[in-house]
């Protein structure tokens, strides 16, 4: 059986380090070596929230009600934002 994308989603200008889908799957999260961390619309294809680091961006997760994400970064810390 032959699989195939269903949607490309391209916002991001470096390598990509991690994509999470929110825990309802409305919204996907995406990190990488562009220093941005970028929340997108599932049905729409489109970003939602673009969030700038002071560098690479390792991983990223929703919190379990939706309502914010945390990431790493290169720099050491790990950020809480609110969605």
């Amino acid at each position: 059986i032959t699989k195939k994308s269903v949607s490309t989603l391209s916002a991001h200008t470096n390598w990509l380090k991690c994509t999470r889908f929110s825990n309802d799957g409305n919204l996907i999260i995406s990190c990488g070596d562009d220093k941005k961390s970028i929340i997108w619309d599932v049905v729409k294809e489109l970003p939602v929230q673009t969030y700038i680091h002071p560098g690479f961006v390792n991983c990223a997760r929703f919190h379990p009600d939706d309502t914010c994400f945390a990431t790493s970064c290169h720099d050491k810390k790990i950020r809480v934002s609110f969605i």
